[in-house]
């Protein structure tokens, strides 16, 4: 059954540094979500548009893999737009 999973690329004190989502059948099929946020990371950072310090100031990473209660990214849509306005507000504030 499909459901949307989330990969994220975290600090050690769980803030979210990155993240990829997608629809999949399974854990196994999704798992090649977390080197593709590792790498797009690593692309970030290669072209200056991110440095490898969390704002926290913690540089220890780790990704890891969620399978959500969304069957779809259609699903999800609304609440990712809200969450994408909360960050912005937050990088303001």
């Amino acid at each position: 059954m499909t459901h949307v999973y989330i990969a994220q690329l975290k600090c050690e004190h769980n803030h979210c540094i990155l993240a990829a989502a997608g629809e999949f059948d399974s854990e196994e099929a999704a798992d090649p979500l977390r080197p593709q946020v590792e790498h797009q990371f690593e692309a970030l950072v290669a072209s200056g548009a991110l440095n490898r310090r969390c704002a926290c100031g913690s540089t220890k990473l780790h990704s890891d893999l969620i399978r959500t209660r969304f069957r779809s990214m259609e699903e999800l849509e609304q609440i990712l737009a809200n969450v994408q306005l909360a960050n912005q507000y937050n990088q303001r504030n």
